[in-house]
């Protein structure tokens, strides 16, 4: 977040202030902002509450001693003292904006998001046009999941000012999670445009790559991002995910078999993430009377329930595990929900969403340890064991997996979600018939869900029977015709009944999506081999030759 930060302070006089005091007051004040500006946030404090104590600064320079000293308590994470001082900046100036865009950050921070954009908004109505605020109140929107008015947010931060990486960020990010990806990658290739070092974009757009089935691009901007964000743990996490699916892609293509496993998705829509940065403001400087500080009666640090005027309650630390685990914060979910847990120990629902953290995070065993115990207190509970069957989906522990599974779909016959991820266990499995039979069940369910006909397509292909597998493929193209792994799919079930024609026009526009991949080039050299088109045959094996040396079907094919 860009944090408003006063850089001047500014020369006024004190009535019945003596000289000298107005003088150090002042030159306590600078002596805090030249702290702050290096980091040395317990520095700056200590010669903040100097200035403030000592009396002698001007009612404007006690505004901004305030402030700034508010901006030191919340870098420190210390949220509650920092609301503290931004509320004595405005008692003293209720028409200070940035005091209330300053506490609208540091609720925010506190996961108090609806006191937050309360905050912004008022911000805006002193000073309309701000586009920093205006992307602040997007980001707390979209932490509510309130998409439309965050996407007016950032567009409007974007109108004002044009080359605002975060909003474009911010703004791909409610794009992905409204499911259009295009736009989203739009808005992190410019966001990366105006800022090649913005990690989150990065992600993002890696995160984008990965949904489109394109794990070779998404690995490329998880790198990136990587090198940048070295301790994020999402990028770690994604892009293992993303290298796997590539090594599962090429084996697909030689073996015709791949599965995708479906994770399970948090309770709540993710949000954006919040970026708090430091920006300093100037005000001019104008005589004043000094406001003293003892009227003030600022109270004694609190604990942060008590200072914040509502003690922290079960749905406190519900809402923010679900604000975590939405940012992919999982470590910091997973502690709120346990902290939820102290207070209900007994609550099955807690209990089902910490497992769905563990479950986010890679943890698997913690998740279907959880799991199992909702389904202790609740032993119908369809999520619960939905959501174990994935664990053991994404353990490989398959014939687990299908149990679970069976018995979600024995109390919720319908469920979408365990039709599809029996199947994609099944096929894991080899059971080529179990698995075409759960997609045909979830196709009553979702007969056009793109990701149930592509890997239905799959189990056919698997199965021999290709004329299936190439009807389910042209279903999915009919929904996502430039799907990379789909044309690339379904040239080689083409290839398979003798469509050289359609399997080389199949191969040909995944090469303009993706170039260089190397089952794609064998795929077609072979369709080119069978039409006697030996020299585009050769120029595709050698082509995917120098990609992938000595490979024995390539040598095999081009002799």
């Amino acid at each position: 977040m860009v944090r408003l930060l006063v850089v001047a302070f500014l020369f006024a006089a004190l009535a019945g202030a003596p000289a000298s005091a107005r003088a150090d007051a002042l030159d306590d004040a600078r002596a805090g902002l030249e702290a702050q500006n290096q980091g040395d946030l317990d520095e700056a404090i200590r010669y903040y509450t100097l200035a403030i104590d000592s009396g002698g600064l001007s009612t404007d320079n006690l505004v901004f001693a305030y402030n700034n000293r508010g901006l030191a308590f919340d870098d420190k994470g210390l949220h509650d003292r920092a609301i503290v001082d931004f509320e004595a900046a405005i008692r003293l100036n209720p028409d200070y904006f940035r005091a209330y865009y300053n506490r609208g950050i540091a609720y925010h921070s506190k996961g108090f998001f609806k006191r937050a954009i309360g905050d912004y908004d008022t911000a805006i109505e002193l000073n309309p046009g701000d586009w920093e605020v205006l992307n602040q109140r997007g980001v707390a929107y979209t932490s509510l999941n309130l998409f439309e008015q965050a996407l007016a947010d950032f567009s409007a931060a974007i109108d004002l000012k044009t080359d605002h990486d975060r909003a474009f960020a911010n703004r791909g990010y409610v794009y992905m999670w409204m499911g259009l990806v295009h736009q989203a990658i739009a808005d992190f290739d410019t966001a990366i445009g105006f800022n090649p070092e913005h990690a989150d974009a990065l992600k993002g757009r890696g995160n984008a790559f990965s949904a489109q089935g394109f794990p070779d691009l998404a690995i490329a901007d998880y790198e990136s991002a990587l090198a940048i964000s070295p301790d994020d743990p999402e990028i770690v996490h994604n892009l293992m995910i993303a290298r796997e699916a590539l090594a599962r892609e090429g084996g697909d293509a030689a073996q015709g078999e791949g599965v995708a496993v479906t994770a399970i998705a948090p309770d709540v829509a993710p949000e954006v993430t919040t970026e708090v940065t430091t920006e300093v403001a100037l005000e001019p400087e104008a005589e004043a009377a000094a406001a003293p500080t003892a009227a003030l009666a600022l109270p004694d640090y609190q604990a942060e329930e008590e200072v914040s005027g509502e003690p922290a309650d079960f749905g406190d630390f519900m809402d923010r595990g679900d604000a975590h685990h939405a940012k992919g914060l999982y470590d910091l979910a997973i502690d709120s929900y346990t902290s939820a847990m102290r207070l209900e120990p007994m609550d099955a629902e807690v209990m089902r969403r910490r497992g769905n953290a563990y479950l986010s995070s890679g943890q698997y065993d913690r998740a279907i340890s959880d799991y199992n115990v909702v389904l202790d207190l609740d032993p119908g509970n369809v999520r619960a064991l939905k959501a174990r069957g994935d664990a053991n989906l994404s353990k490989n522990q398959l014939d687990r997996a299908i149990a679970s599974y069976d018995a979600a779909l024995a109390i919720e016959p319908d469920n979408f979600g365990a039709l599809k991820n029996r199947g994609d266990a099944s096929l894991a499995k080899g059971d080529h018939g179990a698995a075409i039979a759960s997609y045909d069940a979830a196709a009553t369910v979702e007969p056009n869900d793109f990701d149930l006909l592509k890997v239905r397509g799959m189990a056919y292909f698997v199965a021999g029977r290709y004329e299936r597998a190439i009807a389910d493929y042209e279903a999915a193209a009919a929904l996502r015709p430039l799907d990379f792994g789909l044309l690339k799919n379904r040239g080689a079930a083409y290839n398979a009944v003798g469509r050289y024609d359609q399997a080389i026009a199949d191969f040909d526009r995944a090469t303009e999506l993706r170039p260089g991949d190397v089952a794609v080039l064998r795929g077609r050299g072979d369709a080119h081999r069978e039409i006697g088109a030996f020299d585009q045959a050769i120029a595709d094996y050698d082509n995917a030759l120098r990609l992938s040396p000595g490979d024995a079907a390539l040598l095999a094919g081009r002799n």
